[in-house]
């Protein structure tokens, strides 16, 4: 099987697997305010970004799997702060999920404007540790 095509599972498998539950829960809480298609379309983003990750690194030169995962969160989270409707139905769906745990005026404070520190910093810890382990168990190496 080509490398590519491994990345692109490998990309695929990790948010699938949260996207499942994620559409299971909100068919269960009954609130369509989540945006289904942006969260499987997610799981799509993933394993193109993998791919792309795979074929920048056999041309060019080595890069290092977390920066590559934070440079994708710095993407999301400039567009978070581009596009701030889609962020209000996240957080609101998240706030029926979560009512009672967390405070939403404090959440949705720190979790808009500040989107293009934390996501960086949690795609960079996502890539490096559970991406690149998943590429690995597929057969894609990543240093």
């Amino acid at each position: 099987m080509k490398i590519y095509i491994k990345a692109f599972i490998s990309g695929f498998t990790f948010i699938s697997f949260f996207t499942t539950f994620i559409v299971l829960i909100v068919q269960t809480t009954g609130n369509i305010n989540i945006l289904v298609s942006e969260i499987t379309l997610a799981a799509f983003v993933f394993g193109l970004w993998n791919m792309l990750y795979f074929f920048i690194e056999n041309r060019v030169r080595y890069i290092p799997i977390g920066l590559w995962g934070a440079a994708l969160g710095f993407m999301f989270g400039f567009e978070a702060l581009l596009r701030p409707v889609t962020h209000i139905n996240h957080a609101e769906s998240l706030r029926v999920l979560l009512d009672g745990i967390v405070n939403f005026e404090v959440f949705n404070f720190i979790f808009h404007p500040l989107s293009i520190i934390w996501l960086p910093i949690l795609y960079f810890f996502v890539w490096h540790y559970i991406i690149r382990w998943l590429n690995n168990l597929w057969g894609c190496e990543c240093k």
